[in-house]
């Protein structure tokens, strides 16, 4: 989920008190088992591996508002081909710790390649990443080139949140300009605790979150209790809104045009034509279409939203494993 989706789903969160109804607990997923936790910088963070000890490494990194649970149906289908798979979740996000800020693309790029460093095996991995997992993804590509193989980017972001816009050169002045007033009252307003909360908890409530989730997907039936309490569950840490705050206001990092020339490695980007967060014709899709069409990169479209593998995820894994079995 990202912030410009995440917007619109704040208007609730402006009725009255009493006409909002109180955040529903969500179902509580399994607990994460001693086997499933790492501890990076004394912060628990969650993650689950399968496939063959020896098999090539492959990391999946998910977007904002999301959790490892995305590549449920991902990671079984490459580890019975043969790689070794680990699914990750970021700091502050899914069931890994809610630490205190700043939350950053470099901070995260700085947990993937420690976690690469400890579980690799010694090996360059294949990054897959989804919105800002992408990002974060490429980041590491082009910072810790040793630690890739390939990446494989599922609708990419063009920052941690959409103050990217305010810099991005393909965007309008007009509408930079806008952006700039807009996210500054935004920040001004998430600075305020009460407002913030207010605006938390209706962002949390499960009838936003479903609703939210019906856009992300195409296929509404994958946006089933699985992913609706995966993101439900973790807002319910006491730290949630800090992290949210966070994210939301905090510095967007590297768009993906200013760390491309440091990637080396194969890129291959899966793109859902359906996707209302990072359109095709949005400044993320043009950009990466356009990187296709110079070769930089091979670029598959489907039928599905922002989060493609999992909206899809038999097209998506057929798509993984032939490119895969291409470089």
């Amino acid at each position: 989920m990202h912030s410009s989706l995440w917007f619109a789903s704040c208007v609730a969160a402006l009725q009255p008190p009493a006409a909002r109804r109180p955040v529903a607990p969500p179902t509580r997923l399994h607990a994460v088992a001693p086997e499933s936790q790492w501890t990076w910088q004394d912060n628990a963070i969650r993650y689950a591996s399968e496939g063959p000890a020896d098999g090539p490494p492959v990391l999946f990194l998910h977007g904002f508002g999301s959790s490892l649970e995305t590549y449920r149906d991902n990671a079984p289908a490459l580890a019975q081909a043969g790689y070794r798979c680990h699914r990750l979740d970021l700091l502050g996000l899914g069931l890994s710790e809610k630490a205190p800020g700043p939350y950053s693309i470099g901070r995260w790029r700085q947990q993937a390649a420690a976690f690469l460093e400890a579980n690799a095996g010694g090996k360059p991995a294949i990054l897959v990443g989804n919105s800002i997992g992408s990002l974060v993804s490429l980041d590491v590509a082009a910072k810790r080139p040793e630690l890739v193989k390939g990446l494989i980017l599922n609708n990419c972001a063009g920052g941690m949140n959409s103050k990217f816009a305010v810099t991005d050169p393909a965007v309008s002045e007009p509408s930079r300009a806008v952006g700039a007033v807009f996210f500054a009252v935004l920040d001004f307003l998430l600075g305020i605790k009460p407002l913030a909360r207010s605006l938390f908890d209706s962002v949390r409530a499960r009838e936003n979150v479903e609703a939210v989730l019906k856009q992300v997907y195409t296929n509404s039936e994958r946006a089933d209790s699985v992913i609706v309490d995966s993101t439900l569950e973790p807002a319910e840490d006491p730290a949630a809104l800090d992290v949210f705050v966070e994210i939301l206001s905090g510095d967007p990092g590297p768009r993906p045009d200013e760390v491309m020339d440091d990637v080396k490695c194969p890129i291959h980007c899966l793109w859902g034509r359906n996707d209302q967060i990072t359109p095709l014709d949005g400044t993320g899709g043009r950009y990466f279409q356009g990187l296709a069409a110079e070769g930089r990169v091979s670029l598959t479209l489907v039928d599905a939203g922002h989060v493609p593998h999992d909206d899809v995820p038999d097209e998506a894994n057929a798509d993984y494993l032939a490119w895969l079995k291409s470089i």
